[in-house]
């Protein structure tokens, strides 16, 4: 088990973690004549919420916006987030002004580099103007990691700026945070931020994400794609896909599940984006019935809806199990050592995770390793058997499931298969 902070970063290149050092020790220098003791006694009118990552930290970062209305209920709520975030966000009543910067490290599009940094700049310079123009008290940037959007929330001068120093730029930071590998959710850490404005613990208690309500005409979608396959209502979901191929679970392990769950007289529908999760789709339900792809068929809504009349989700380390968790649909996800479970994973009871158990998990390696056992050797007939037991139909009489939860794993729903 190895450790995620290399000194003070959570960045594991050297390349780019000594980078960092040396751009954070010379802003130490030059802004040290410059420093002033901000005060944080007057609640903050306009706050502005940063998160340069993908779908799923914006859905976890969506925990904090009944908070911050509980607490301040006179306060509006801007975001700054990337493009790809926003079907998360959109539509949220909760929410004031959204401004987008397509970061060209975490753009994954096909285009090229030079396309990716030109898209990087522009939005950034449409975004600043955006962000000077509402003029912002305060801003607080939830992402610990590189790379994240202190240097523009240092442009656009917002008097208070709060975040982590992990991710690098600590110096341009009104509040600086250093951050701990801790035991706890991500919405823990962005908790510790938050009370820094300050905000009372009680508001923090029970923490869940915050969806916009559904469409009526997302709602119709969802419905049509049902009648027109003939899927009974008591469906599962199956979604392989997740944004990092390593995280994947064998298509033919996928296939020897489905067969075992539409053998037991359940209608599967596979969702997913992209050619190949489509692709993927096809193979593992190749030849059973009472299955439906319904992969790059359904918009950002309609998919949330299908997740929601549901009976249970069944997915890897994805967003899927976070808006199972969001719509209060049980769910069991396959999980990879990667990274600490309990930093990701979906914030319901009735979620269940299962991992293969190995003394490498968590490694915090971003490439993963060339056996990926900690995933791939999850079994089908496990995952089939935790499935009949969440949905409620394994008895005493059912075969033994062969996982065990060790004490610190039972409070997170988290099994260590063998």
């Amino acid at each position: 088990m190895s450790e995620p902070l290399v000194g003070k970063y959570l960045v594991r290149n050297r390349f780019a973690n000594s980078f960092l050092r040396g751009v954070d020790a010379i802003l130490s220098l030059r802004l040290r004549s410059y420093r002033q003791n901000f005060s944080l006694n007057q609640f903050p009118r306009r706050i502005l919420l940063a998160n340069s990552a993908h779908l799923g930290d914006v859905l976890i970062l969506s925990s904090v916006f009944p908070v911050l209305k509980k607490a301040f209920p006179e306060t509006k709520i801007g975001l700054l987030i990337g493009s790809w975030s926003l079907p998360v966000v959109q539509g949220n009543p909760m929410i004031d002004w959204v401004h987008t910067v397509d970061h060209w490290k975490l753009n994954r599009s096909d285009a090229s580099m030079w396309q990716k940094l030109k898209r990087y700049w522009r939005t950034r310079r449409a975004a600043l103007n955006e962000i000077k123009n509402v003029e912002y008290d305060a801003a607080v940037d939830l992402y610990s990691y590189f790379p994240n959007f202190i240097p523009l929330l240092w442009t656009a001068g917002i008097p208070v700026r709060i975040g982590y120093i992990s991710g690098g730029f600590g110096p341009l930071l009104t509040h600086p945070l250093r951050w701990r590998n801790l035991n706890q959710h991500v919405s823990g850490y962005h908790a510790d931020l938050l009370q820094i404005l300050p905000i009372d613990k009680k508001y923090f208690e029970k923490m869940r994400y915050s969806l916009p309500p559904i469409d009526h005409d997302s709602e119709e979608e969802a419905n049509n794609f049902l009648k027109r396959t003939s899927v009974d209502p008591g469906y599962i979901v199956i979604h392989m896909g997740t944004g990092e191929k390593l995280k994947e679970w064998p298509v033919a392990k996928w296939h020897r599940l489905s067969e075992k769950l539409t053998a037991h007289g359940y209608s599967l529908v596979f969702t997913g984006y992209g050619l190949r999760e489509s692709d993927n789709a096809w193979l593992a339900m190749a030849g059973l019935s009472n299955c439906v792809n319904l992969c790059n068929k359904l918009s950002w809504s309609a998919f949330v809806a299908v997740v929601k009349k549901s009976r249970l989700v069944i997915c890897v380390e994805s967003l899927a199990g976070h808006i199972a968790a969001a719509v209060a649909t049980p769910c069991v996800a396959i999980w990879s050592g990667m990274a600490n479970y309990y930093h990701w994973r979906p914030m319901s009871e009735l979620c269940q995770i299962l991992m293969h158990s190995v003394l490498c998990a968590p490694c915090y390696r971003g490439r993963g390793c060339t056996t990926m056992d900690c995933v791939r050797n999850v079994q089908p007939d496990d995952v089939y058997l935790v499935v009949l037991k969440m949905l409620g139909l394994c008895g005493n009489s059912t075969k033994k499931i062969s996982y065990r939860l060790s004490e610190t794993d039972e409070n997170s729903n988290t099994s260590r298969l063998f």
